[in-house]
């Protein structure tokens, strides 16, 4: 045990939703991008609003979109609903022995990449809200596993 080390990031085979490259570039709201792996927590995002998290993890399965690289698990928002990316049109898929890709949470749940609109890894606020557990309900449970 290091503690002075972070614990290795885990290997995941499709990971979730809202999976972007670390060097896939997100659009700003003043306009710019940056790489996803250098977006932080209070950056604002165009269409996302305020990033709010943002995770690390391995993936296998991942696809190839327009210069972006994305999780196979992605959602892009056309005008006729959600689109899993493996199905647009340009999709590559590939597999790899576990790339890291960084999830982000956002104000709106929203991130825009190249031409796309993509849904975060919750796909909506309230279904967000829904899954989020509270500081409180975290420090109640350890109290609780404490007095055994």
């Amino acid at each position: 045990y290091a503690p002075e080390e972070p614990p290795p990031v885990p290997t995941l085979d499709r990971g979730r939703p809202g999976g972007f490259g670390p060097d896939t570039l997100i659009r700003l709201e003043d306009g710019g991008a940056v790489a996803a792996g250098s977006a932080h927590p209070g950056m604002r995002i165009q269409d996302g609003g305020r990033v709010e998290e943002v995770l690390l993890a391995r993936v296998r399965h991942l696809c190839r979109l327009d210069g972006g690289v994305y999780g196979v698990l992605n959602r892009v928002l056309a005008r006729s609903g959600p689109v899993a990316v493996p199905l647009m049109r340009g999709a590559q898929l590939f597999e790899t022995g576990g790339e890291e890709l960084v999830w982000l949470v956002t104000e709106r749940s929203r991130v825009r990449s190249g031409p796309h609109l993509f849904e975060d890894m919750w796909g909506n606020p309230q279904l967000r809200k829904t899954r989020r557990i509270s500081e409180a309900e975290v420090i109640a449970a350890l109290n609780a596993s404490e007095r055994g």
